[in-house]
């Protein structure tokens, strides 16, 4: 079993209330604790390499689109839990406002986080054609060559579309890591399709209690995958809205 906890950008970061606000700096380190007190313990992102037997028990951190407030993040994962993640970059957001600099990913790799590749336009790959998909791999990979001395081995698609098409066209590329964004805890993993259990502000007691007991998804998101892979992107849409919605009202009575 392989357990990867998936987060985005921070509230103070996000200034909206969506979903893809995630956790503040006190409430993620009151997370580690809590996976700490039960006995999972981060892991180095190499290990994934490793053949399984090798694998220690634990979890996996990662984070995606390179938002401002990361910096931050890696360094209190660094100083105060000794824990290296994995940050999926978009290259074509380094040094816009909002977003990570050059200079503060050389500092995230200089921590010993694995600085990897969410594409160059962070746009939706599973509908283009082959060679658009090779551009979005092989110029993030390009960027973050350049910038670290070494191309990625680590991606992640955008918003977790992904199909054989781009699991190929990466592998052909040079990645050997590839996460989705499937709810699941990789019990058979596959290096190239790996699954992910992502946190939000919604993420309370019991999804806390599933991801430490590795227990089964809950429906909302095998329903978003089935809408992702064979319904309409508009009514995932307004699932995915709705649900955080209703959500949000519940927890207001």
């Amino acid at each position: 079993m392989i357990r990867i906890l998936t987060y985005h950008r921070t509230p103070n970061e996000s200034g909206s209330a969506d979903e893809y606000s995630t956790v503040s700096l006190p409430t993620l380190a009151r997370h580690l604790d809590m996976l700490r007190e039960a006995g999972l313990l981060p892991l180095p992102p190499e290990i994934l390499k490793l053949p399984l037997a090798e694998r220690e028990p634990g979890f996996f951190l990662t984070f995606d689109d390179a938002t401002a407030g990361h910096l931050e993040i890696g360094s209190m994962l660094t100083e105060k839990f000794n824990c290296r993640a994995i940050f999926f970059v978009p290259t074509a957001r380094v040094n816009r406002a909002g977003s990570l600099s050059s200079a503060q990913l050389k500092d995230l790799h200089k921590q010993g986080h694995l600085i990897a590749s969410h594409s160059h336009d962070h746009i939706r790959l599973h509908h283009l054609g082959d060679e658009d998909v090779r551009v979005q791999v092989e110029r993030s990979r390009l960027e973050l060559e350049q910038l670290l001395g070494k191309p990625p081995e680590f991606f992640a698609p955008p918003g977790g579309f992904c199909n054989k098409m781009v699991r190929r066209v990466a592998a052909e590329e040079g990645i050997r890591v590839l996460r989705t964004m499937r709810w699941g805890f990789n019990r058979k993993p596959d290096l190239m399709s790996l699954e992910c259990v992502p946190v939000n502000k919604y993420f309370g007691a019991r999804h806390w209690e599933r991801f430490v007991q590795g227990r089964g998804r809950p429906y909302v998101y095998a329903l978003k995958e089935l809408l992702k892979k064979y319904g309409s992107m508009v009514v995932y849409e307004h699932l995915r809205s709705g649900f955080f919605w209703v959500k949000k009202a519940k927890r207001r009575l």
